[in-house]
């Protein structure tokens, strides 16, 4: 992928033969994202976005399809 950016970049996946356990992987992803800190949310719909001064995303409103309870979710860089 000559047009990756590098700077920042901590590691990569690749899959050779197309073939890997889905719901292992995506578990995995869902608990190495929690464990450095992020929110994970199932059965959720994302309603709007939040924008800062200059237009980057900040945040969203969430809606979780089964309670019908709305969420606001702020995005952060770290």
């Amino acid at each position: 992928m000559p047009q990756l950016n590098r700077d920042g970049l901590l590691g990569s996946v690749e899959y050779s033969n197309g073939q890997f356990d889905d719901a292992r992987y995506n578990l995995t992803l869902v608990h190495s994202f929690a464990n450095v800190g992020g929110s994970a949310l199932n059965h959720c719909c994302v309603r709007e976005f939040f924008r800062d001064s200059v237009g980057r995303l900040s945040g969203v409103v969430a809606i979780d399809e089964i309670s019908g309870v709305t969420i606001s979710v702020d995005a952060r860089i770290s």
